[in-house]
């Protein structure tokens, strides 16, 4: 992924871990180099609810 994104892969780990916050143009990037939209990466997987109850 981080070679796909033209990312480190240290940074890619942050952001997995949350030790990072991401602006829309690296969400751009992360969702093209895994073939996905923007809204992908940010719905929740079928199933999960969110922690006030909500999907």
């Amino acid at each position: 992924m981080a070679q796909a994104s033209q990312m480190d892969w240290s940074y890619i780990s942050q952001i997995e871990r949350g030790k990072r916050n991401v602006g829309i143009d690296i969400l751009d990037a992360l969702a093209h180099a895994v073939g996905a939209s923007v809204v992908d990466l940010l719905m929740a997987p079928e199933g999960e609810l969110s922690e006030n109850g909500t999907s």
